[in-house]
């Protein structure tokens, strides 16, 4: 999977996750989910935002304005039907990433 790591987001603006692709897909032509979990930092649940497709194979997910003006965390889980998810960063549910 490959994607487009975001710049640090404006206070209260979306942060956009784009230009997201799976590649080297394990079955290719089974269907496949992606989702983008997000919290603002010390919260313990995630929220889950599905990927949508922009064209092709080209995903993009956002993280709302509301959270992004203070610090938040999140990952990105992508699943093919059957398969073991793929997670950035790696390491499942226990990884994730931080903005400040």
């Amino acid at each position: 999977m490959c994607f487009d790591a975001p710049p640090a987001p404006e206070p209260g603006k979306p942060c956009r996750l784009s230009k997201v692709r799976l590649l080297h897909r394990q079955v290719p032509h089974l269907p496949w989910e992606g989702r983008l979990y997000y919290r603002a930092r010390g919260e313990t649940e995630f929220t889950v935002a599905p990927f949508q497709q922009a064209c092709g194979d080209v995903f993009f997910a956002e993280v709302p304005g509301e959270l992004t003006a203070g610090p938040f965390e999140y990952r990105l889980e992508f699943c093919e039907f059957g398969c073991e998810p793929i997670t950035v960063p790696p390491h499942g549910a226990v990884a994730r990433v931080a903005v400040q």
